[in-house]
């Protein structure tokens, strides 16, 4: 399995949030490059919500790619995310 865990940046349109970040693969390996994942982000002080659809995820490290909102619970600063595209993967 892989896993993030450090800070990242959801953008959506022109809200931001900025948080702790959680991604782990879902599942055993899956075929292609590209395995499924999924993630959550934790906004310490949020003074955006964000809402279900696409949106941009950017790691610490300069990683990014489009993912897509699951759940953003509004007020308090968590979001669930999923997106396929092997963000664990890039260097």
């Amino acid at each position: 399995m892989n896993r993030y865990h450090g800070s990242a940046t959801i953008s959506q349109g022109a809200a931001v949030v900025e948080g702790d970040c959680i991604i782990e693969t879902v599942g055993g390996p899956a075929p292609g490059p590209d395995p499924a994942w999924s993630g959550n982000l934790e906004d310490p002080s949020p003074m955006v919500d964000l809402v279900e659809g696409g949106a941009w995820l950017r790691l610490a490290d300069g990683r990014e790619c489009e993912i897509q909102v699951e759940r953003a619970v509004a007020g308090s600063g968590l979001t669930e995310f999923s997106g396929a595209k092997g963000i664990l993967d890039l260097h």
